[in-house]
């Protein structure tokens, strides 16, 4: 049996820890000039399911653990938001940034926050999130070829 490949494959900070993460788009919906998707998500604690939108300008999703991951949790669900940041950053192994990778066609950069499904607060535009919560973010790359094709065929806006 085939193994399945992410669509995206993450890394999250917090303060200095940092842990990969895959994410495996099992439904996707255009709607307008982004996608709604719904898929899984693989990490040290655990699976969790993730509901969202990508565009070719942001991506943001909640992340809701398995039982068993919520064992190692403090909050049920995290909310993610990004933006697509073309002038990536290469990190060295201490992950701290180094200057600009070429070999990277960029990337998702956001911030994550744990919270209620309905939180106001992730409503704050993507630049203030990453000043108040510079020590929760993230980065995702989007490793799937047909996604990232079909990321390049939506209008821009």
């Amino acid at each position: 049996m085939e193994e399945r490949k992410p669509d995206l494959i993450g890394t999250w900070f917090q303060n200095n820890q940092f842990s990969e993460f895959k994410m495996f788009i099992d439904k996707k919906k255009r709607k307008n000039n982004k996608f709604l998707i719904l898929g899984e998500i693989i990490d040290k604690y655990g699976i969790a399911t993730f509901q969202g939108t990508l565009s070719r300008k942001f991506i943001k999703f909640i992340k809701l653990y398995d039982l068993t991951a919520l064992k190692n949790l403090q909050a049920k669900y995290l909310f993610y938001k990004g933006k697509w940041d073309s002038e990536y950053l290469a990190r060295n192994k201490n992950y701290q940034f180094t200057g600009r990778d070429i070999s990277k066609p960029g990337m998702f950069i956001g911030v994550f926050l744990k919270s209620d499904k309905n939180d106001k607060h992730s409503k704050k535009h993507i630049d203030i999130l990453l000043n108040i919560h510079s020590n929760e973010t993230f980065e995702i790359f989007v490793e799937n070829q047909n996604l990232k094709q079909d990321l390049l065929d939506l209008k821009k806006y």
